[in-house]
């Protein structure tokens, strides 16, 4: 349910004066906001703007990508220049016109092996595994899905993901989401060429690394990076 916001009195002059420029025949009602000076930048503004110049840079425009249960508003938008693989373990009908639609868990991925150029995953795999959007509970379908997202890259092919990180240390907010440590991150892509990464800091926005994020305990930063499969 929505919450109005009242008017403050300081600007209820506008009210009444939006009122009586549209007239009787538009409903005027308070739900008032202030928010002037610069816009704001949180996690997702940073983990999509790196996956969209991830992209750019290093996969051509006639590349296979598999998604990964990543925002689907980004999606959306990547369709209109990729073909995406988008699979999920939930169903949906909506698509766009250069995305297929693949309902399953990335625990057991129906793909064959090297299948696509690149897999793209945006604060998705730190969910797997815990039930909270319906998929079976299973404390290592994490470890299990990116090990998937391995075998169906080709020799050369990208992995783009990004997902919680603390500099203290990992912790699980069940059945919410994991937080990751970054030897966690580290030891999921061993085997895997580090192309670009990022740290976002909720409070103090991009860090030059993760012991530079200063994370609270129980709470988690972002991760984005980029991890080259070998040839």
């Amino acid at each position: 349910m929505n919450v109005r916001r009242d008017v403050p009195a300081e600007r209820r002059h506008q009210f009444d004066a939006m009122r009586k420029a549209v007239g009787p025949d538009v409903y005027v009602f308070e739900d008032f906001f202030d928010q002037p000076n610069q816009h704001p930048e949180d996690y997702r503004n940073c983990e999509t703007s790196f996956a969209a110049s991830m992209l750019s840079k290093h996969v051509d425009k006639e590349a296979k990508i598999l998604d990964v249960g990543s925002n689907r508003l980004f999606i959306a938008g990547l369709a209109a220049s990729w073909n995406v693989t988008s699979l999920d373990v939930r169903a949906r009908s909506m698509r766009s016109e250069n995305e297929v639609l693949m309902l399953g868990d990335s625990k057991a991925i129906a793909a064959p092996d090297c299948s696509f150029d690149a897999a793209l995953s945006l604060n998705a795999i730190e969910h797997f595994g815990l039930g909270r959007y319906g998929d079976e509970f299973d404390p290592e379908a994490d470890i299990k899905s990116f090990r998937e997202w391995r075998r169906v890259v080709r020799p050369g092919g990208h992995i783009i993901f990004s997902t919680t990180v603390n500099s203290q240390g990992p912790a699980v907010a069940f059945n919410a989401h994991r937080v990751y440590s970054y030897a966690q991150i580290e030891t999921l892509c061993a085997g895997l060429k580090r192309v670009e990464e990022i740290f976002f800091s909720h409070t103090r926005g991009l860090q030059p690394s993760v012991a530079a994020l200063n994370s609270e305990r129980g709470k988690w930063d972002l991760y984005a990076g980029i991890w080259q499969a070998p040839l």
